[in-house]
């Protein structure tokens, strides 16, 4: 017998609900279920009294606390004090659109702090305004992001000490030629002025050979001494012949000495050994010449 068309149309209207609600059930189940399996800690916040009305599994690993402590607490709960306005100021910011994401260090139930990479959404929940906060851990990451910069610092710090490492080498290494030049040249000018001569004489006179080759004994010394450079010094100027006598002078021989090795005057000897006194600002000075030449 067929239905009278009334009671046809509500039992159409009453599964029609049915499966509305079947579906709504799923619906909820499904988030639900995602709620629950996210890796990323989650948070809904009542807007108006900034208090806890849902927290996932993951939030309470994150902070270590209990799904009921979470309900019991708010945002200001979670956020050192010294930080939460510009965590707050961080949202606003986050509502007008001017920013994505709010890293904001959180305050876990046994006292330290972690750092999150939070996303937040408004949503009506329950008749209520709220926002839905997505947590995600970034401590550790902060953590091997702060090790490489100590590590780059490190390495750029060691760097730089190579590199004046380097230039210190290269410096004293100059400096190594330049005293090698230098002993060099004080060797070519010891021979050039001061033993040439000698053995130019010994050439041309056997006479006072003796003396001559004592006078080479004692000049051999000075081959590795600072002596016949100093004398040539452009400020001093001293002639070759002065050189000489100045080198005859340090090894100790008399003016009559030198006067006799050279076949010259003792008054010609005199003038040199006072124009070698003037040339090296010893004149009128009571410094004996042995012993200044002898301190070269």
């Amino acid at each position: 017998m067929p239905l009278p068309a009334g009671e046809a149309c509500l039992r159409k209207a009453a599964g029609g609900r049915s499966s509305t609600e079947a579906a709504l059930r799923e619906s909820e189940a499904r988030y639900h279920a995602l709620f629950n399996a996210s890796a990323d800690g989650i948070l809904i916040a009542d807007i108006e009294t900034r208090m806890f009305k849902y927290a996932n599994p993951a939030i309470c690993r994150m902070l270590g606390y209990t799904a009921e402590e979470l309900l019991a607490l708010g945002v200001g709960d979670i956020h050192p004090k010294t930080e939460l306005p510009a965590v707050i100021a961080g949202f606003k910011a986050q509502a007008r659109g001017e920013t994505t994401v709010v890293s904001a260090p959180c305050l876990r139930k046994n006292g330290r702090i972690l750092q999150a990479d939070i996303n937040t959404a408004k949503a009506l929940i329950d008749g209520r305004e709220c926002n839905i906060g997505i947590f995600r851990d970034i401590t550790e990451r902060l953590e091997a992001e702060k090790a490489l910069k100590t590590i780059c610092s490190d390495l750029e710090a060691e760097k730089k000490l190579l590199a004046e490492k380097n230039i210190a080498f290269r410096e004293a290494m100059n400096a190594v030629e330049a005293e090698k030049n230098k002993l060099k040249d004080e060797i070519i000018v010891n021979v050039n002025e001061i033993i040439l001569p000698i053995l130019k004489r010994l050439k041309l006179k056997d006479v006072a050979s003796r003396k001559h080759l004592e006078l080479l004994e004692k000049s051999l010394g000075t081959l590795i001494s600072s002596f016949g450079r100093r004398l040539t010094e452009k400020n001093i100027k001293l002639t070759p012949k002065e050189i000489e006598i100045s080198n005859m002078v340090k090894s100790g021989l008399s003016t009559k000495e030198i006067s006799g090795l050279l076949s010259a005057s003792s008054q010609t000897i005199s003038k040199h050994r006072n124009n070698i006194r003037r040339k090296l600002g010893l004149a009128k000075k009571g410094i004996n010449l042995v012993s200044y030449l002898q301190s070269l």
